[in-house]
């Protein structure tokens, strides 16, 4: 760790040293610096202040910290200095601003690095300072998203991330993108596109319509899709007015498959126009119907050992 005799004090006397208000002020001094930290569960010796390892017994005696294997303490929940809600708050919408204001900015180099490693204690204070800061900082999100818009995303295209294609086949091409397109193209306000693409999945033929080319036969299920948009994503949707610069939104969603009622009992499913269950039913040919029903069988097998 490097430590020397010039790292410790020597003109206060021992009494002084210890006394109940030196030993508190010093202890303060190591809660700021876990704070610093984001109130982690272990600080090694080499990452404290020097002038506070000559009080590390002292504030063991007290019960203030506990040894934590390897070179490290703790400092338990109790004896912790949290941060609160204003804090956070605000720290986060500082950084928020900070990247905003680069002339250089984009949403995926520099924003969403912000809003998934800023004001992210790993211990809170209780659970009601975390929902508070939580809501705050889906706002902020929502606010930046609204000032790069649409323009940003169409003309800066490392602001994207990366192509998910989630609707990429013919079919979906065809009848799925183009209802989305127009359900998208009716709603410009926020709050009721989250609502949109949270509480709805969209039916996207058969199984085996969707995953293309297969050495493997698929069993012909109705495929199911939830997309998911980020807060950037769904800002941009808001300001589009074409079903070309939605398909191109659409491209970098990622998406649920699968049970989706069993995630959110809520889900409605929507289907394209001239499509239902009943039209789905009606695909299946014998053939088709055996092929689901060996699959079932196979699963059920698994599913027994």
């Amino acid at each position: 760790m490097g430590l020397d005799l010039f790292d410790f004090d020597f003109t206060e006397s021992n009494a002084e040293m210890f006394s109940d208000e030196k030993v508190l002020e010093k202890f303060k001094q190591l809660q700021q610096a876990f704070k610093e930290k984001q109130n982690a569960y272990n600080m090694r010796l080499e990452e404290m202040p020097k002038d506070l390892i000559m009080y590390l017994d002292e504030f063991q005696k007290r019960g203030w910290t506990e040894k934590e294997f390897g070179s490290g303490i703790n400092i338990p929940d109790e004896y912790l200095d949290y941060h609160t809600a204003d804090e956070l708050i605000k720290e986060y919408e500082e950084a928020m601003n900070r990247v905003l204001n680069r002339p250089d900015t984009n949403w995926y180099n520099h924003v969403l690095p912000v809003m998934n490693g800023k004001s992210s204690p790993i211990r809170w204070q209780n659970k009601k300072v975390r929902q508070e800061v939580s809501r705050a900082k889906h706002e902020i999100n929502k606010k930046a998203a609204q000032t790069l818009g649409l323009k940003h995303f169409l003309e800066v295209p490392e602001s994207r991330g990366k192509r998910m294609k989630c609707l990429d086949s013919k079919w979906e091409k065809k009848y799925v993108i183009p209802k989305i397109a127009e359900l998208v193209m009716e709603i410009t306000d926020f709050d009721e596109m989250e609502d949109l693409f949270r509480n709805h999945a969209f039916f996207c033929g058969r199984q085996d319509w969707t995953f293309g080319q297969s050495t493997v036969p698929i069993a012909p299920y109705p495929e199911f899709k939830r997309l998911m948009p980020t807060v950037f994503e769904t800002a941009c949707l808001c300001e589009a007015e074409d079903e070309k610069t939605i398909k191109l939104i659409l491209d970098y969603m990622g998406c649920a498959t699968g049970n989706l009622e069993r995630m959110n009992p809520n889900i409605k499913y929507i289907y394209p126009d001239g499509w239902s269950m009943n039209k789905y039913e009606a695909t299946l040919t014998d053939e088709d119907i055996e092929r689901i029903i060996d699959d079932q069988e196979r699963l059920k097998r698994l599913h027994s050992r």
